[in-house]
């Protein structure tokens, strides 16, 4: 017995190797980040002209 991975015993079928699955956050539309207090992109709460806190 060695140690170790198998030499590609295991993975003989894969389509493409070099081609990886996108995970959950990657599947998400890139849309412009929204401000939550006045709705408007480019800022974020901490940065926001109308914070009045």
């Amino acid at each position: 017995r060695t140690k170790g991975r198998p030499s590609g015993a295991l993975n003989h079928h894969k389509d493409n190797s070099t081609q990886r699955d996108p995970s959950g956050f990657e599947l998400v539309d890139h849309k412009a980040k929204l401000c939550s207090i006045c709705r408007q992109p480019g800022h974020n709460v901490r940065t926001c002209t109308n914070n009045s806190v």
